[in-house]
């Protein structure tokens, strides 16, 4: 599956099809019977992996193995735009250097509050809270219109004195619910229609749909090896 760079007849409801679609029909890749290691797989060579797009991203973030900033760059490997990649490469280096998917603590906080309502974890009802959370005013009304825990009545949603953001994500999360076009994927590489946080969390919206809870657990693991490495040093010093 390739995707076209500039094509705007490709919106953001056709491109999450196609991803969905594609993610589906990944088959596991059989390593040993025993272990699962990436050095066992024929497709290792020197330490590192051949492919261009890591045959086993599912394993990967289930097993949290890998960064957040490597699930965007798959997510989007199939979209062949150079202002897009171009900002979805700073994108995933903020994702590095906060070790967050959220804007602010606001955010997360709104998030993990919608998240507690869910009976179950749909991922693409994830992607959507994610998405009404961004923003505080749009969560506060989005709340309100919430008919049971998995659906909400968008068509009822009042959307006066919000942000233009807000209003970004409100499109974006209601073309996830009814699959429609109101956000197309070639104005995503413009950066006076949208700003470069709403391009964050409308891409980062597309890995959570695609690995639901996962997605979010895996931006927001903790590096640990460095306290281990310092606390190795100073034992090693005394001895």
């Amino acid at each position: 599956m390739k995707l076209e760079p500039n094509n705007k007849s490709l919106s953001f409801a056709d491109f999450l099809e196609a991803a969905l679609r594609d993610k589906a029909d990944t088959k596991p890749f059989p390593y040993t019977l025993e272990v699962c290691r990436c050095r066992y797989c024929s497709y290792c060579q020197s330490g590192k992996c051949a492919l261009k797009r890591c045959c086993c991203m599912s394993e990967r973030v289930k097993a949290k193995t890998c960064t957040f900033a490597e699930l965007l760059r798959d997510c989007f490997a199939n979209f062949k735009d150079n202002v897009f990649q171009y900002r979805l490469r700073i994108a995933c280096e903020r994702a590095s250097e906060l070790q967050s998917c959220f804007l602010d603590a606001g955010h997360k906080g709104r998030f993990y509050e919608g998240v507690t309502l869910l009976r179950k974890k749909d991922p693409k009802f994830i992607a959507q809270i994610y998405l009404l959370s961004a923003s505080e005013l749009l969560w506060i009304r989005a709340k309100q219109v919430m008919c049971s825990p998995g659906f909400i009545d968008y068509g009822c949603l009042d959307l006066k004195l919000t942000e233009p953001n807000a209003y970004l994500y409100f499109c974006t999360a209601m073309d996830i619910q009814y699959g429609g076009s109101h956000i197309d994927l070639y104005e995503l590489t413009l950066d006076e229609i949208i700003d470069f946080d709403a391009f964050r969390v409308i891409c980062n919206s597309v890995a959570i749909c695609l690995y639901g809870m996962d997605a979010v657990k895996v931006a927001e693991k903790r590096k640990k090896y460095k306290k281990k490495k310092k606390g190795k040093v100073k034992a090693d010093a005394r001895s």
